[in-house]
Parts: structure tokens; C-alpha cells; sequence
């Protein structure tokens, strides 16, 4: 299984200016060099986001204390797959595009980056259109959490509540059910907001029509 050809093929313009890094607001400059740092590059969505920095700074934080807070309670690796998976549920090219282009980064490769799993093309094909996600069932109660929450949060099935309950401790069900929340959160932001995709990570936006 190879990766799937491009959705897009050139960074496009925004349909609203960014804001360029000099201008951002104070509260914002610290938080951003910590995301480049992280990342390897400032993304599109913060030079959009710093238009509304009073928004922007929480939403960054919570993104912070639930992907990769040392009170973590689940692993961050388990939470970034199962945030490429939702953004897939979502319809965000946007956000899968950076999930996978993380997943598949090569661990350690680039020390501008924190995150990196070096993951396959058949190991993402397999978390994006595999029905069964999760590699115990520890995982599989995660996945399938995840999955229901975001197709309808208003009916998981007792069987799913019943694994999770006796699976994951109380703080982990929290924290995963937040996990679920904040990417269905910023994936509708993102895709509302038409934010393009950073062209060197177009090549992963064929990843939203896996099949």
C-alpha cells in the first residue's frame, strides 16, 4: 500500500490575510516560538488565529495540556492516532495532512521536531479505513470511543462505555473524551476557515481519500 496521490498540489492563498509573526499580539509570541520549535515551522491556522490572539492563547494552551502535558494520563502517541483518525471522520484535509505528516516523520530525524513515529504507509492506510483501530484492547476501547463520540456523542453503545469503564481509569476517560472534543473543535474551525495546506506537507493530503 503506497501513499495515496495528492488531494492538493499547491499551497493556496487564504481567503483572509495572515497575520505576519512581527505583528502578533505579546501574548501570542511565546507560544508561538514554542510551536515552531515543536513543529519545525509556524502552521497557516496561527498566523489566522492571531487575527483573535484572546482566543487564540487558550485554544493553543488546551491544545497543549491534552496532546502532550506531562499530566498526561495516555500516551502521546496514542493520542496523535487517534486525532488522525478523527480528523479522517472529519473531513479535515487540513488536519490530517499534519497528523500523518507527523506520524510518518522519521522519530528523531530533525531536531527542530518533538514528535515523530515513523510510521508506514500501510501502518497509516490501516488507522485511516481499518473499521478495528487499536494494536490491544486497551487501544481498541480508545478507537472505538473515539470513533462513536465523534459520529454521535449522544449514542455510544453501553458495550463501548462498559470496555472503557473497566479499561481506562477515570482521568483517562477524560482526557480521551477532551481528546475527542478539542480535534472535532478544531477540525470544523480549520476546514471553516479554509486554511490552506503548508506546501511541504501537501504531499500527505492524498490521505483524506484513503479507502
Amino acid at each position: 500500500m503506497s501513499k495515496p496521490a495528492p488531494k492538493l498540489h499547491k499551497e493556496e492563498e487564504p481567503f483572509i490575510p495572515y497575520v505576519e509573526l512581527e505583528d502578533f499580539d505579546p501574548i501570542l509570541q511565546e507560544r508561538s516560538q514554542s510551536y515552531s520549535k515543536r513543529m519545525g515551522f509556524l502552521p497557516n491556522c496561527n498566523k489566522l488565529y492571531a487575527h483573535r490572539p484572546q482566543i487564540a492563547a487558550p485554544l493553543w494552551d488546551l491544545n497543549s495540556a491534552i496532546m502532550r502535558d506531562s499530566s498526561s494520563t495516555l500516551p502521546q502517541s496514542l493520542k496523535r492516532r487517534i486525532a488522525t483518525r478523527l480528523g479522517k471522520l472529519n473531513n479535515s484535509t487540513y488536519c490530517v495532512s499534519h497528523h500523518c505528516g507527523i506520524l510518518q516523520h522519521e522519530e528523531g530525524e530533525d531536531k527542530m521536531k518533538d514528535e515523530g513515529w515513523s510510521m508506514s504507509d500501510e501502518d497509516v492506510h490501516s488507522l485511516l479505513v481499518d473499521k478495528e483501530g487499536g494494536q490491544d484492547e486497551f487501544e481498541k476501547a480508545c478507537f472505538d470511543f473515539a470513533d462513536a463520540m465523534t459520529l454521535d456523542p449522544t449514542s455510544i453503545p453501553e458495550e463501548i462505555y462498559e470496555r472503557v469503564k473497566n479499561l481506562l481509569s477515570p482521568a483517562q476517560i477524560v482526557e480521551l473524551a477532551a481528546v475527542v472534543g478539542f480535534w472535532k473543535l478544531y477540525n470544523t474551525i480549520h476546514s471553516g476557515l479554509k486554511i490552506p495546506l503548508e506546501a511541504h506537507l501537501l504531499e500527505f493530503s492524498g490521505w483524506i481519500n484513503a479507502e
